[in-house]
């Protein structure tokens, strides 16, 4: 894919996101049984936590969180350009400090780790449901690099990796949507390397990009994150019907 085909990719994305965020986020309220999975492996409950949520949508990790760490002290930087989606503070026993931020664009001028703050000062790192919207290998490299350096040494970083693919619904609707998508919005997307667009609620007009990872990509990517500093400790396949509609990797920030 080339730059052009990803920033016209990342403003359809963007436009999806601002016109359906009431509705997208009304379908995104239960939590991911892949986040318990992640808890689990904690070495134990902590009294206080220091969270980056890169990509955090409506803050539903946030509730998760308060929901399963009632005493522990929580505070979150989380970062989306969306503050429609976002915009759920109230009530929440987290403490959230929300950034209005452009991740594809800071991923582009190179710019992401600086974005993220200070090296080392985050006890876990995540990015859920954001990476099948980042348009470029070279992208995704960095994110998960700038994950890691955010990261203090012993802390998590766990991120998601949609395979929409392995459900024969979302295949079906992937195929039909790239399609349409393709001819309305003059790109030419790799379907044969994992690019789709998917449509929303049969609106016409309305596509949003993503990416269907498969077991190798996802190795390739907890392998970059290992070069930058981190040792993978779980990767596993969670949620959806199915249980495997997202791939999970889990790493531990080096400590030497």
């Amino acid at each position: 894919m080339d730059i052009e085909t990803a920033h016209t990719l990342n403003e359809v994305t963007g436009r999806f996101y601002a016109r359906e965020a009431e509705s997208f986020s009304s379908t995104r309220q239960a939590p991911w049984e892949g986040w318990r999975r992640l808890l689990g492996l904690m070495p134990s409950t902590p009294t206080q936590l220091t969270v980056l949520d890169v990509g955090c949508g409506n803050l539903r990790f946030e509730r998760f969180l308060a929901a399963e760490l009632p005493d522990t002290q929580i505070v979150v930087d989380a970062l989306d350009n969306c503050p429609a989606l976002a915009d759920a503070f109230a009530g929440l026993s987290v403490t959230v400090r929300f950034r209005d931020a452009d991740v594809m664009a800071a991923l582009e001028r190179d710019e992401l780790a600086p974005l993220l703050g200070a090296p080392g000062t985050h006890d876990l790192a995540v990015a859920f449901g954001l990476m099948h919207h980042v348009p470029l290998a070279s992208w995704r490299s960095a994110l998960m690099r700038a994950l890691v350096r955010s990261t203090a040494p012993g802390g998590l970083i766990a991120v998601s990796f949609w395979q929409f693919m392995k459900s024969e619904r979302l295949a079906r609707q992937a195929h039909a949507a790239t399609e349409r998508g393709q001819a309305e919005l003059g790109v030419r997307l790799a379907s044969d390397a994992g690019d789709w667009l998917l449509g929303w609620q049969g609106k016409p007009g309305i596509y949003r990009y993503c990416h269907s990872f498969d077991d190798d990509e996802i190795a390739s990517l907890a392998q970059t994150a290992a070069s930058a500093g981190a040792h993978a400790i779980a990767r596993y396949e969670a949620d959806g019907p199915s249980g495997n509609l997202n791939g999970y990797v889990v790493l531990q920030r080096d400590v030497n």
